[in-house]
This record gives C-alpha cells, sequence and structure tokens, in this order.
C-alpha cells in the first residue's frame, strides 16, 4: 500500500456522545492527527493517534459526501458511518493546515482526481557548519629551573662579634669560624 500523509496537525480528539448529547475527549491530551492518501487505491482516511497511549483514536475515511464543518477558528468537526468527531487543535495555523487538506481532499474525490494535493515543500536543511579549525596547541613554556637554595643567614651580630674578637667566640662545645661566603658550625665534643 502506498499510503502518504500530506497534512500533519496537534488536536484533542472527541467523540459525540448520543447519550449525554455531548462531546467527550478521547483521552484528555493531544493527539497527532494526519489526513492519509493511498496512491494505490485512491482514498483518503484521517488517523489520529494519542501521544499519551500511542493508540489510534481516530481511523475515518474520507469520502466525497462528507461534511466537514468548521465550528470555531480551533474546531472543526465530521461524521462517518460510525461516529461524528471533533478536532480541538493546538493552534489556528496548525488547524488551517489540516482544515486546507481535507477540504481539498473532498474537492479531489468529488471531481473524480486521483492524485493527492501536491505536499508543501519542506525547506532544504541549513548546511551544517564547516567545524572550526582545532585551536593550535599552547606552547610549551621552558621549564623553570627550582629556585636556587638560600644561603645559610647568620645572626646578626655574631659575625661581627667573630671578626672583632675569634678568640673570645670559642667556648667549651662551640665554634665559630667565618668563611668567605658563609658561617660554617662545629661541633666538639
Amino acid at each position: 500500500m502506498a499510503e502518504s500523509s500530506i497534512a500533519a496537525a496537534r488536536a484533542a480528539v472527541y467523540y459525540y456522545d448520543q447519550a449525554t448529547k455531548g462531546w467527550k475527549s478521547v483521552d484528555g491530551g493531544l493527539s497527532r492527527v494526519d489526513v492519509f492518501f493511498n496512491s494505490s487505491n485512491s482514498t483518503y482516511r484521517v488517523v489520529g493517534i494519542s501521544t499519551k497511549t500511542n493508540q489510534a483514536v481516530i481511523n475515518s475515511p474520507i469520502f466525497k459526501e462528507l461534511n466537514f464543518q468548521k465550528a470555531s477558528n480551533l474546531f472543526y468537526q465530521w461524521s462517518d458511518a460510525k461516529n461524528s468527531y471533533g478536532l480541538n487543535f493546538a493552534s489556528e495555523p496548525e488547524a488551517n493546515l489540516f482544515a486546507t487538506a481535507m477540504n481539498d481532499s473532498i474537492a479531489k474525490l468529488k471531481a473524480g482526481v486521483s492524485a493527492p494535493p501536491p505536499p508543501a515543500p519542506k525547506p532544504a536543511p541549513a548546511p551544517a557548519p564547516a567545524p572550526a579549525p582545532a585551536p593550535a596547541p599552547a606552547p610549551t613554556p621552558a621549564p623553570t629551573p627550582p629556585p636556587a637554595a638560600p644561603k645559610p643567614a647568620a645572626a646578626p651580630g655574631i659575625i661581627d662579634a667573630f671578626k672583632k674578637h675569634p678568640q673570645k667566640m670559642v667556648t667549651g662545645t662551640v665554634a665559630l669560624t667565618a668563611a668567605s661566603l658563609g658561617v660554617y658550625m662545629w661541633a666538639y665534643g
């Protein structure tokens, strides 16, 4: 079977309840409702699939005697041999798109034309943007040498005292000697 959708819209689906003389919601939510054309036998039908249950809520043939009526800008209704259906569309543009497909389908059936209305051309997808070039890796900095070991600090006054009186700086356990760049300690036992 070569069946294709010629229009689709979102709508709440209703059945007319003869017992209460009022509209009853099928599932309390929106359904995807399509107008399908079958090119192998030149027939049209309306199929609604609930978005809550993913089950068919409408499967109604479209025939040339069908009376498709606009009740408001968002609500349309019709009857087939089994039920009366109502569609409350999610938006006015969707209602207009669906109504145009229904009315065109009925007109083609009345005229005996077997081709469906041409589907609206879909805009070509925008070309994907070229990927940005990968950023150049940051230059690796030269390794920094470890900081030089600090020179030992001498307590102020010890070196000066040693320079003035080296013989007085030697005590019974420690001797201090001044070298050209630092101070060395020698322990005596």
